[in-house]
């Protein structure tokens, strides 16, 4: 950290190669920083391997004229590698480790396939299996809130379903994916030939420039170039006995190219159409915070076979074991006693991004500390840093999106915390039909739950962030 005072860069623009040299010390020295910064053991090792590779970039033989001078800094160097050297060995070997967890919990981004985080879920995988079992395939509507595990699941897809099924997965928020009918059939192109690539199956890759050019005479021509590029998929999937299952998350982004002009929304839904009813070995699986009845007419008139899929909390023992394992190595019993673990579940209802902000939390707060074992504490500090980190993006978010109505009687279930229909009716001023078609929205939504016809917000951590915001 000295370096740069001692050697300012008025200094090292004299010689371009001692400014290289210094680049790599500095470069080398902020890795240094940063694993004294980093928490979890592959963040430090990632950290030291970076020391290491920046070392190498320096040759002390050939640096400068003076050979004394250069001697100084293979000694400097050959230092700094047995100290680098030392500390990695210290990590692999788990000594020294005391206050540093591993930090397994990756609150909000979508799990990669195979992934130990992903837990449950078996039901949305049996409801799944067994309509693309059935002759005449549904189209699928994955529906839940946002941070429910809609992304991770439609990403698990390969290893939820049988190997007759090949699922490609589409994240509609990609850029540029949207930007035009001949960029979003490019991506389904793409998709479809990596999955067949990778299983063995030979088709000719349809270009984005090809349809790029088609789309400048007619999007008519770019959508007959793809289906005649895709009767060619199907001749190879029914050789192959294999059904091709599409997955487009955040469906909800082609209205918005549609109403920016990127994209003939009708022209899109006519072609879906036609896949569902002429393409035998396709189905389609659009995912979103919607229902398609919530779409409106332009959906809801296109697709007559609908399947609706809903993801909503972890069961009870699926939570626990994200809590406790969320990775086999994970030293969760020893880290969570039973008291944590039911205290975390109450307070996020088993949502599985709640659960998961709150582990994270507590982990790095005891990597900060001197101790390896959580208390109900932790939980209660763990929610006020969520607030901090997620208050203006999740639970902001969550609020609005819920109307008058809505707002009227999250205002009266967090007030009286649990209430009978009577109640949140009284209570809010609503009339009785106008409570009862709100309740049944919330329930919906998963913001309110209902046991023997008594209600209360799903997770006591929202109705905290409402008593604290509003």
């Amino acid at each position: 950290q000295r370096l740069l005072v001692l050697l300012p860069q008025e200094i090292r623009l004299i010689d371009p190669l001692l400014a290289k040299l210094f680049s790599y010390l500095e470069d080398a020295s902020r890795d240094a920083a940063s694993y004294y910064l980093r928490m979890d053991g592959h963040g430090r090792q990632e950290a030291l391997g970076g020391v290491l590779l920046n070392l190498r970039k320096i040759h002390p033989a050939t640096t400068f004229r003076d050979t004394m001078l250069n001697r100084r800094l293979e000694e400097i160097v050959q230092k700094w590698q047995a100290i680098t050297r030392h500390e990695l060995n210290n990590l692999e070997n788990g000594s020294g480790n005391f206050g540093h967890i591993d930090n397994p919990y990756t609150p909000g981004l979508a799990l990669e396939l195979h992934k130990p985080l992903f837990v449950g879920r078996d039901d949305v995988a049996q409801q799944l299996s067994e309509a693309l079992g059935r002759s005449r395939r549904p189209t699928f509507f994955l529906t839940g809130e946002r941070r429910m595990g809609k992304s991770s699941i439609l990403k698990q897809l390969p290893g939820l379903l049988g190997s007759q099924y090949l699922s490609v997965f589409y994240d509609l928020q990609s850029t540029g994916v949207a930007s035009s009918i001949a960029a979003l059939l490019a991506a389904i192109a793409e998709g479809v030939y990596d999955q067949l690539s990778a299983k063995g199956m030979s088709v000719k890759r349809l270009e984005y420039e090809q349809l790029r050019e088609d789309q400048r005479e007619n999007e008519a021509v770019a959508y007959h170039r793809f289906n005649r590029w895709m009767r060619d998929v199907e001749r190879l999937l029914e050789r192959e006995n294999r059904v091709l299952l599409l997955a487009f998350d955040e469906f909800e982004k082609l209205e918005d190219a549609d109403q920016r002009g990127h994209v003939d929304l009708k022209a899109l839904l006519d072609w879906f159409r036609s896949v569902i009813q002429n393409r035998p070995r396709l189905a389609l699986l659009f995912s979103g915070v919607k229902t398609m009845s919530e779409m409106g007419q332009n959906w809801a008139g296109y697709f007559v076979n609908v399947e609706t899929l809903k993801v909503s909390f972890l069961r009870s023992t699926e939570a626990r074991q994200l809590i406790v394992h969320p990775t086999p190595e994970f030293p969760g019993e020893r880290i969570f006693s039973e008291e944590v673990i039911v205290e975390i579940l109450h307070v996020t209802g088993c949502h599985p991004f709640l659960i998961q902000a709150l582990c994270s939390i507590i982990v790095a707060h005891l990597n900060t500390g001197e101790s390896e074992q959580a208390t109900c504490q932790d939980v209660e500090v763990a929610q006020e840093e969520a607030f901090k980190r997620w208050g203006d993006n999740y639970f902001k978010d969550l609020w609005e999106r819920t109307d008058a109505e809505q707002r009227l009687c999250l205002f009266a279930l967090q007030s009286l915390q649990e209430a009978t229909f009577t109640q949140i009716q009284q209570n809010s001023g609503l009339d009785k039909d106008v409570t009862r078609h709100t309740l049944q929205k919330l329930l919906k939504r998963d913001v309110v739950l209902c046991n023997d016809d008594i209600y209360r917000l799903a997770a006591p951590i929202f109705s905290e962030w409402v008593r604290r915001n509003l």
